[in-house]
């Protein structure tokens, strides 16, 4: 005599946090940009030891940190509505992603504006010397950081207004999450590479190597 098929149908669809797939391929991606930027910024102090002279060198002033330093308290800024975004999911009111979330876009875009324009007004490219390249390589690749944030928060933003993540789908939250973690990483890595270009000149120095 046959058993009676299973009934599965109660089985959730999807793991969520931890255990989702979407959580764990954005995790392997901020593994691989967290490795990039760090070789960045291994790669500027050692222009700066091995290069005889000043650093920056000779014709080349300090950065003006204005537009940059607030560039990051936008970004930093959005730390908060991440961290209201994250109690939404918890508490199982998702309806709340969408002040959140928005918010969280209009301070993102606020970094790329900003950063935008400190690159726009430096009187010298890429192609002057070592200094400058890395300069442009270490800000261009974090402002690509904060313009794809742009975009996933953009694309989580209409997602929610549209009540796509109302049911609490599995799925869909499982996205969220992994957009979160994101989130978190490039809001992060910002400090660090802020801290090489516009602090490190003047904390150590202007002397470069011998």
């Amino acid at each position: 005599m046959t058993s009676p098929p299973l009934d599965l149908t109660a089985l959730p669809r999807g793991a969520r946090g931890a255990r989702a797939f979407a959580v764990w391929g954005v995790a392997l991606l901020v593994a691989i940009e967290l490795t990039v930027v760090a070789s960045m910024i291994t790669s500027y102090f050692y222009l700066r030891v091995t290069t005889s002279g000043p650093w920056p060198p000779p014709g080349i002033a300090p950065p003006d940190p204005t537009l940059a330093t607030l560039a990051l308290a936008s970004l930093l800024a959005s730390l908060v509505p991440l961290h209201l975004t994250l109690r939404a999911l918890r508490q199982g009111t998702p309806a709340r992603l969408r002040p959140t979330l928005a918010t969280g876009l209009a301070l993102a875009a606020g970094y790329v504006v900003l950063s935008a324009l400190d690159l726009a007004k430096k009187p010298h490219d890429w192609t002057v010397n070592a200094y400058t390249s890395i300069e442009w390589t270490l800000s261009g690749y974090q402002l690509f950081h904060v313009i794809a944030l742009t975009g996933l928060l953009a694309a989580l933003t209409v997602a929610a207004l549209r009540g796509r993540f109302d049911r609490l789908d599995p799925t869909d939250l499982a996205i969220v999450d992994g957009a979160l973690l994101y989130w978190a990483f490039v809001a992060a890595a910002a400090v660090p590479a802020w801290a090489t270009l516009y602090l490190s000149p003047r904390l150590l120095g202007a002397d470069g190597g011998g």
